[in-house]
């Protein structure tokens, strides 16, 4: 509790416990913290592991310990990462991958890579292991840029 509770950590935990936790059972920490529109600190207060999280996916289909899913969780996670950065420009929060991804090709329209993410999310690409790869190491460099 004091972890959450600290100064430091408002970005992260105060954002997901006032926004995106419901309490359903005992203290109420909500309260604690104040409404908040999306922002920079935010972004880079949920993404702050994208690049170690991106790395330890890399491993895990380079080893062979994956499926479609895992695949599939990979690309969201990519393409949440990247609409946190332009939520506070684009004034909107959005849980919808398909939401996300029109509004980063808004902001980002010469990204070929969310272009064909969008096509493999909406089934009409075919979902290759080696193209993943491909993406995590692309995107590995795109958050260096961009968050860290």
């Amino acid at each position: 509790m004091d972890e959450v509770l600290k100064k430091d950590n408002l970005y992260y935990w105060g954002f997901w416990i006032k926004h995106i936790c419901t309490c359903i059972y005992g203290e109420n920490l909500s309260v604690h913290f104040p409404r908040m529109k999306p922002n920079t600190n935010i972004c880079k207060s949920l993404n702050q592991d994208i690049v170690d999280t991106l790395k330890s996916y890399r491993k895990q289909i380079v080893e062979g310990d994956f499926d479609d899913g895992i695949l599939i969780t990979v690309l969201k996670r990519i393409i949440r990462a990247a609409y946190c950065l332009v939520s506070a420009e684009d004034e909107s929060w959005s849980i919808n991958i398909q939401e996300n991804l029109v509004i980063l090709n808004h902001y980002f329209p010469k990204e070929e890579s969310f272009k064909k993410i969008m096509l493999i999310l909406r089934g009409e690409k075919k979902l290759i292991h080696t193209e993943i790869l491909e993406y995590i190491d692309y995107f590995t460099i795109w958050f260096n840029q961009y968050i860290v």
